[in-house]
């Protein structure tokens, strides 16, 4: 049986005559011809894979970087997405900045808490994406009685009903004046 690398000498030698201009001994590029760049995907860099918020807050803005080997960076679209409308809608997930540096805002629906993904993507001018995901946990907050009446007793007489745990508290003891006094007096105190 014949070695199969017996080729390997007269296959070189044309490989590198073809590479290096044809036969002649021209100089030239041991590369072979190419018929143009390849489209390589974006890349979203430096994003934090978890983000917590207090319920009925926002997040401070989220610093990313965007790139890509065949697109500048003013050029390439940034997207969000909500694993979880109810608690993070599209209109809370705010995106800011232009070229590499990027930032998301995040401000989840009052009075929910839980967690979301939320899904970040990046395409470029002939289509390519990549996708990055971060999770969202919203902290639910604890409020005292108290620390309710203090609030709305400051709030002006037209204000709209406050909530607490994403109940709105009206004033439904308008019959018996006396239904806050103990409230009151602690105030006071």
């Amino acid at each position: 049986m014949r070695n199969p690398l017996w080729l390997a000498g007269p296959l070189a030698a044309l490989l590198l005559s073809a590479c290096s201009g044809g036969a002649g001994g021209k100089s030239g590029s041991m590369n072979p011809p190419t018929t143009g760049e390849s489209n390589t995907a974006p890349a979203i860099t430096g994003l934090a894979a978890n983000q917590s918020v207090l319920q009925d807050g926002s997040s401070d803005p989220i610093g990313f970087q965007v790139g890509d080997a065949q697109t500048a960076t003013a050029q390439l679209n940034v997207t969000a997405s909500s694993s979880n409308e109810s608690l993070m809608p599209a209109a809370g997930i705010e995106l800011s900045g232009d070229g590499a540096n990027r930032s998301v805002l995040l401000t989840p629906e009052p009075g929910q808490s839980g967690t979301a993904d939320i899904t970040l993507s990046v395409k470029d001018a002939a289509g390519m994406s990549t996708t990055r995901k971060l999770t969202l946990t919203v902290t639910a907050q604890q409020k005292s009685f108290r620390d309710f009446a203090i609030a709305s007793l400051n709030s002006p007489p037209d204000a709209q009903p406050a909530e607490v745990a994403g109940h709105a508290w009206v004033d439904i003891e308008e019959d018996n004046p006396t239904a806050f006094d103990g409230v009151l007096s602690s105030i006071a105190e």
